[in-house]
């Protein structure tokens, strides 16, 4: 009996002092970050001092909404916003919003940053779209780009709105936004757009326009075809395949035709896919293509649709100067010797 005593004693001392020690290590680690918060307000120590903060996660919360509802020096306002941007705790979205209307520029662009992580309710939603014409357009692409990460059937015009912004960034993520509503409304705004001077927004009109994928959006693909940068070409036709028209066909028949030999290989992979009628005999006219990627192309269309009547082609390029094309037809007579 009295062993057992000694025993409970015993485990409840231990439990006690792990509880004293838990105790000390959160109250060391609530006066370092106080130490912490104090150096936001120097210059000197500004960076560390957000960086180290921003290890804690949400146990800096309860100090950092003080600096948040502080008129302090604005950049110490904009290293709290950082700081609370890369904690991501959900409870401060309420006391950010107002900070949209602060009348420093970087405060606001960085409350729209935050708002992008830890926004959700309605009223983020309203305040963030109240302040869209912003005088700062990186404040705007803040806002947009908040908005874009849950975008709303009804905020479609608003997006649509923002196009013609001068800001590309702004550009950008109003079309990535449409593209995750799959707005088949925007379809003619974005056509419009389809000259813009920065390739990164040419080159989410294409993914936009893929993920509509309406028979309305061909048009507009097919004319970025012809885009001067070439990975802009390629998303083109990638995203021509992937639509459901009796007009598709023929925009990727066509597109076997272009200069671009990158944009034929294309063309006939989705040719291929689409199991076209026609790609058989594109792809045995470009067999022996002075442009690797549009023979290699070839050859493997022809293992994929082919049958034994193009064994004797594909046997002929077994000996092939170049080893890849001696490989893809190796290759594609086994796919048609498998009858696969």
């Amino acid at each position: 009996m009295i062993k057992k005593v000694i025993i409970i004693v015993l485990a409840l001392c231990l439990l006690l002092s792990y509880k004293v020690s838990f105790a000390e290590d959160r109250s060391r680690g609530h006066t370092k970050i106080k130490r912490l918060i104090s150096q936001l307000y120097e210059k000197p120590t500004r960076l560390d001092a957000q960086r180290q903060l921003s290890s804690y996660g949400s146990e800096v919360t309860e100090y950092i909404i003080p600096v948040l509802q502080g008129r302090d020096d604005p950049a110490v306002r904009v290293a709290a916003l950082r700081v609370t941007h890369a904690i991501g705790d959900r409870s401060v979205e309420d006391i950010v919003v107002p900070m949209l209307k602060d009348r420093h520029s970087k405060v606001r662009q960085e409350a729209a940053r935050v708002l992008g992580v830890v926004g959700s309710k309605e009223t983020t939603i309203e305040a963030l779209k109240s302040s869209i014409r912003d005088s700062s357009p990186n404040v705007r692409y803040h806002i947009v780009r908040a908005l874009s990460q849950m975008p709303r059937e009804q905020e479609t015009d608003i997006f649509i709105g923002v196009l013609g912004d001068y800001e590309s960034k702004v550009r950008k993520y109003a079309v990535i936004a449409l593209g995750e509503l799959k707005s088949v409304e925007a379809v003619s705004s974005l056509s419009r757009m389809i000259r813009d001077i920065d390739l990164e927004v040419r080159i989410e009109i294409v993914n936009t326009l893929a993920k509509i994928g309406t028979e309305e959006c061909l048009p507009s693909l097919i004319w970025l075809t012809g885009d001067p940068d070439q990975n802009v070409r390629i998303k083109a036709v990638k995203a021509i395949g992937g639509i459901e028209s009796n007009k598709t066909e023929d925009a990727l028949i066509s597109a076997t035709d272009h200069i671009d030999p990158r944009i034929v290989s294309a063309a006939i992979t989705e040719l291929t896919k689409r199991e076209s009628s026609k790609v058989l005999d594109i792809a045995k006219s470009y067999v022996n293509d002075e442009h690797m990627v549009v023979k290699v192309a070839a050859i493997e269309t022809i293992g994929k649709m082919g049958t034994s009547s193009e064994k004797p082609l594909l046997s002929g390029l077994l000996v092939a100067e170049s080893t890849r094309v001696r490989d893809k037809a190796t290759e594609a007579l086994t796919v048609i010797g498998s009858g696969a």
